[in-house]
């Protein structure tokens, strides 16, 4: 699973000081989340399709992160990338909740574009 967007950063990269805008990617492998949400009918059209509410996501692991932020430090973003490749963990442990935040909006958009164009009969033939 990957994400591709633009970003903004302020912060610490090892012993960079980084402030940062630029078009960047997150892929993530082996990504063990559990979702829970509530699902209310909603008539439409003689059909009843579901419209999600409360959707929790919760994360169980994660095998791999792989980071990529263009636009970093000119010339020194390759090197910095190669930086967060070997030190995923500890990025990813930093990023977490924005990660975890964006990722969970993502998702819960997904699922609502799902069940709105599908009515909940057809889940179940």
């Amino acid at each position: 699973m990957g994400i591709m967007g633009s970003y903004k950063a302020k912060g610490q990269i090892a012993m960079f000081p980084i402030e940062s805008q630029g078009e960047g990617s997150v892929n993530f492998t082996g990504l063990d989340w559990n979702l829970k949400f509530v699902g209310k009918p909603e008539e439409r059209n003689g059909k009843t399709f579901l419209k999600i509410e409360n959707l929790k996501v919760k994360e169980n692991g994660i095998e791999k992160c792989v980071v990529y932020l263009g636009n970093l430090l000119g010339s020194m973003t390759d090197t910095l990338n190669e930086f967060l490749v070997d030190n995923w963990k500890e990025f990813y442990r930093e990023m977490n909740d924005s990660v975890y935040k964006s990722f969970a909006l993502f998702v819960e958009d997904y699922i609502q574009n799902v069940f709105k164009a599908h009515p909940y009969e057809d889940f179940f033939k």
